[in-house]
């Protein structure tokens, strides 16, 4: 769940950013890229970062997407030559991962063990 404040006015909360390193996106592609950082956002556990790269390596462009939170990180990475096609990659790479980690977080194997004791009663003593 997102805090309160982010849904309120979300362009007043980014909590993401894009680098560019040895290559320049166009405006289209930045604004386009933002439009789909947004959704990836509200998806994303509440208090989270997100960091988009995008780095020249010679003739291919390198995307680097991670997602920090309390506690958890997604991270993926993805080569190819049109910085829309990379994020997509990427996207679909990071959701995979936000859905896994939402159906695992409140398993059975992540619970707290049961202790003995928190079955018995106050009893001085006595258990019943």
């Amino acid at each position: 769940m997102k805090a309160l404040t982010d849904y309120l006015n979300p362009t007043f909360f980014e909590n993401f950013s894009i680098n560019e390193v040895g290559i320049k996106l166009s405006s289209d592609q930045v604004f386009k890229i933002k439009q789909k950082l947004k959704t990836l956002e509200v998806r994303s556990p509440s208090y989270s970062t997100i960091k988009l790269n995008f780095t020249n390596i010679g003739s291919r462009i390198q995307g680097d997407l991670v997602i920090n939170s309390a506690g958890k990180q997604f991270e993926a990475n993805s080569l190819g030559d049109d910085p829309l096609e990379i994020y997509e990659e990427l996207k679909l790479e990071i959701d995979q991962q936000i859905a896994n980690w939402k159906k695992d977080r409140f398993s059975p194997k992540n619970a707290l063990p049961i202790m003995e004791h928190q079955y018995q009663s106050n009893t001085g003593g006595y258990t019943l």
